[in-house]
Formats: structure tokens, sequence, C-alpha cells
């Protein structure tokens, strides 16, 4: 009977237990796909703790990559698989994680992620950083995600910021700032102060119809002539412009759909919304707005079909890098 492997204080080894020259120990296993894994310690009894989750790790599923895989790792795999989401989201969700995850928390390795790793990253966000709860929102929003993916990928049992913003919360009684709109009096406020100011006045007829439509940002400024009917006094609701990084081609506008169904609507126009379009259009004529005729002066042209060009129903008088024209 061959003599069992002996490390140096004389115990018995076991299948796949080696010491090593300079008195540290490795494990050796192969994984189901062949692959050959090892692992290392400073001691025998260290070695076989690592042993014992790597058993429970095997007869859990979780991959044995998942102990050399970062975070940033699954980040990359998750990226390249993520789809139907919109460009500016996605823009969104990359700028939060490489400004906030990557540098340092990415670097983690994910089979060693626990709960209060977590919670620790998340009060620092706050504590040290100073950010605000909802940024700290909008960085588990992707990362949440991304350890989502790592438990279907088999690289984790438990996604490990499950109610860790909740927590956050709780532990520095924070909560989601609630946005709260122009009260009738601050509405007219404003609306005095834009007619009466020589350096504001052109942001009149814009802020007229955010004001009384309640139109987002990127509603607004995404309206095109063929959306607003003057005769029946509404105004079609069903894109929105967007202004986003794209990787390799820098900064872009874009059309995107509104951010719900419900958002495809069609508002009427008040009085004073319908007589801000008169007053900017110049009706009749449509005015052709591009980078030969900044300012949106009249002239008669034909419009462009929804197809080749989207023609926008504002552009800032002044503002040259405004965006008029947006391909298809």
């Amino acid at each position: 009977m061959a003599e069992r492997r002996k490390d140096s204080k004389k115990r018995v080894l076991k299948k796949g237990e080696y010491q090593r020259s300079n008195g540290t120990y490795e494990y050796r296993w192969r994984s189901e796909n062949g692959k050959r894994n090892n692992a290392y310690a400073k001691s025998l009894e260290e070695l076989r703790e690592k042993e014992a989750e790597i058993q429970r790790d095997r007869s859990d599923g979780i991959r044995a990559e998942a102990r050399n895989a970062t975070i940033n790792d699954i980040h990359e795999q998750w990226l390249q698989l993520k789809k139907g989401l919109k460009a500016n989201t996605l823009v969104n969700y990359e700028y939060m994680y490489k400004m906030y995850v990557f540098p340092e928390f990415g670097k983690r390795k994910v089979g060693s992620l626990k709960k209060s790793d977590v919670r620790r990253f998340y009060n620092g966000l706050v504590d040290s950083q100073r950010l605000k709860v909802a940024t700290v929102e909008n960085i588990h929003t992707v990362l949440h995600q991304v350890l989502d993916f790592a438990v279907e990928d088999e690289y984790l049992r438990i996604n490990p910021s499950d109610n860790a913003l909740k927590e956050l919360k709780q532990t520095h009684n924070l909560d989601s700032e609630r946005r709260k709109a122009l009260t009738a009096g601050q509405q007219k406020l404003l609306m005095n102060f834009l007619k009466n100011s020589e350096k504001y006045n052109h942001w009149l007829p814009i802020i007229t119809v955010m004001v009384e439509c309640g139109l987002r940002a990127g509603e607004a400024t995404g309206l095109r002539w063929e959306d607003i009917n003057l005769d029946t006094g509404e105004i079609s609701v069903n894109h929105t412009l967007i202004y986003y990084s794209h990787r390799e081609k820098g900064c872009l506008y874009g059309i995107n759909t509104p951010k719900t169904e419900a958002g495809n609507r069609i508002v009427p126009m008040t009085p004073a919304v319908k007589a801000a379009f008169v007053l900017y259009g110049c009706f009749p004529p449509l005015p052709l707005l591009n980078a030969a005729n900044p300012q949106g002066h009249c002239k008669t042209a034909a419009h462009p079909t929804f197809s080749d060009f989207r023609l926008s129903a504002f552009q800032t008088p002044g503002i040259h890098t405004s965006c008029t024209y947006i391909r298809s």
C-alpha cells in the first residue's frame, strides 16, 4: 500500500492537498468543464476551510471562476448582454458605475462579497463623498442589476445588495427627495420676470409651454411643428429629445419614446400656450430652423418629412449649439 503524503509536521494530506517548498499550502481541483483550479493558504487549517467553501460552491452549482472574478468583470459581461435599454439610460448607468463603483469597489472579488461590504460601500458614499440619496439610488440601480446577473450566472448564491438601500435610508434617516411643483403664485412671478427681462425674455415661449402643459424638458424641446395643431388647440406628445454621451461618437442628440406608455398623450393648449407658439413661430408660414437660419426667422420652405429629419419647434435665440434637426 502506497504511503500517504504528509506535510512537514507529519500530518496526512488529503487528495489535492500539497505543501509547497516555501511552507505554504495548495489545493488543486478540476471544475466540471475540466479546467484546473488552485487555492492557496498559509496553513493547512486555512486551506481546509477554503476546501470546504469550494465543495459547498460545487454542490450549489457556483462557478469555480467566481473565486477570481471581480465585480468589474461581471459588469462587463452584464453590459455586453444588456438589451432593451434606451441609449441615454444606458449612458447614465455607465456614468454612475464608472464614476463610483469601478475605481475601487468594482475591484473586489465577487465570490467573497458580503452584504456588509455593500452596506459599508453605500455608507461611504453618503458619509465620505457626501452624495445625496438620489445619487446613491442611481448607483444602486446599476450595481443591483450587475449582482443579479452574477446570481443568475452562478457566481453568487444571493444578491448581497438586496435591501442595502433600504437599510441605508433607515440608518441615516434618509428619504428620496420629493420634487415640488411651482405654486400658482410662483408661476406668475416667473412669467412676469421673463416678460420684463431683456436678458431672459427669449425663454418665455418654451417656459410658458412647459409650465402650462406640464411637459418634461425633453418633451418640450423635442416638439416638432407637425406635433402642434393650432386649429384644434392640441399638442401631440409622442417622443422626447435627449442629449447623451456616446462611447465612440461623442455627445449626440437623439429621439426616444416617452418614459411610459402613458407618456404618449394629447395635451390641450391654453390660450397662453397658443399665443406662445404663434409669437415664436411667426404663423403663417412656419419657420425653417437650421444652421443657416439659427434665429428662427420666418422662411417659406417645404416641411421635412418625419423619416428625413425631425424639426424642433424651439431653438433658443443666440445659442447656435442648440439642436434643430435630429436624423431619424
